[in-house]
């Protein structure tokens, strides 16, 4: 900067005194140099997308900030101070600049919300040749911190099998799962689970479901709902097919009315009350076969009786001929003589 002279400033027309002889000089005051305003740069790391002037992050994401101060009169000395929203760093927890002009802030935890705004003060070092300065960075919004949620169980389950299926609950940027599942399969619900903290798993046993592919749901809520997102994204598929049954048979021969009494059992692998119908078919050489369909109780017992007016050897076949639960399963063929 330039300064002008003590007889500049008297104006042009003016006289230059001289000092009498052996009178003592006078001096003449320095003129104090001016200080100037500072640039202050507020930068977010490039990881940090900016979307209209806003820095967006999501909950736990790391938020480091590097503020420089420089100018005209080069590398600013002095401290800084930040503040965003509630939470700020004034006073003595001031960053001091380095060599450079430049301090790092490295930001807390702070809950899910915003924008907030951001804002730097540069307090200058005595002497120094910068004023204080304010400056305002990119508002900061914060994002709920969404969790991804699987779902693993059999593929396969017979009707009336039991099985169960296990979410698990991992959150982003290392978080301990904290909150409940809500498992939904064929229009049955198992109510709130808690997720385990250890292993952010919930298990479920299913409930017995009809043939066909069926759906399993899952949603997560977290109990931290204002940094927590709710997840409804897990689905599992599960194939329910038919029952295996097995089908056993005997006879007993009624002297009096000549007449053979079948009697032939169902059994379903998996305990479920029996539907159906079994096929009875007593033939005899000679005779014309005798053949009905019989519906079976729900223990799974159907009853024939057969003609039987000639002695001799009589062939039974025994079919339980299936049903949309219940596989088909035969009696092994057996021959009554009477």
């Amino acid at each position: 900067m330039k300064f002008r002279t003590l007889a500049g400033a008297l104006g042009a027309a003016a006289v230059l005194c001289l000092p009498a002889l052996n009178s003592p000089a006078t001096a003449v005051p320095e003129v104090a140099a001016v200080a100037t305003d500072p640039v202050v740069t507020i930068t977010y790391p490039s990881s940090v997308p900016l979307v209209g002037g806003v820095a967006h992050l999501t909950y736990g994401d790391p938020l480091p900030v590097t503020v420089r101060v420089s100018g005209a009169a080069g590398v600013a000395r002095g401290s800084v101070s930040l503040v965003m929203g509630a939470w700020n760093e004034t006073g003595a927890k001031a960053r001091p600049l380095d060599a450079n002009g430049t301090a790092l802030f490295s930001m807390p935890l702070l809950d899910a919300g915003g924008p907030r705004p951001l804002t730097v003060w540069f307090t200058p070092a005595p002497g120094s040749a910068y004023t204080a300065a304010e400056a305002d960075g990119a508002p900061v919004l914060i994002a709920r911190l969404p969790a991804q949620v699987s779902l693993a169980g059999p593929a396969t389950l017979a009707y009336g099998e039991s099985g169960e299926v296990t979410a698990t609950v991992v959150p982003a940027n290392g978080f301990t799962p904290v909150g409940t599942v809500n498992f939904h399969y064929h229009s049955q619900t198992s109510g709130p689970l808690r997720v385990s903290p250890d292993t952010g798993r919930a298990t479920w046993q299913l409930p017995k479901a009809l043939v066909g592919q069926r759906e399993v749901k899952v949603n997560y809520r977290p109990d931290n709902v204002q940094n927590f997102a709710t997840t409804d994204d897990g689905a599992w598929t599960i194939n329910v097919v038919k029952d295996a049954t097995t089908t056993t048979a005997r006879a007993a021969y009624k002297l009096a009315r000549k007449t053979l009494r079948v009697r032939a059992r169902v059994v379903p692998a998996h305990g479920m009350p029996m539907l159906g119908s079994v096929q009875f078919i007593v033939t005899h050489k000679g005779l014309k076969p005798a053949k009905k369909r019989v519906r079976v109780s729900s223990n799974g017992v159907a009853v024939f009786t057969a003609p039987a007016p000639r002695k001799g050897t009589y062939k039974i076949v025994v079919q339980y001929v299936g049903q949309t639960r219940f596989q088909a399963s035969a009696a092994p063929t057996f021959k009554k003589t009477v």
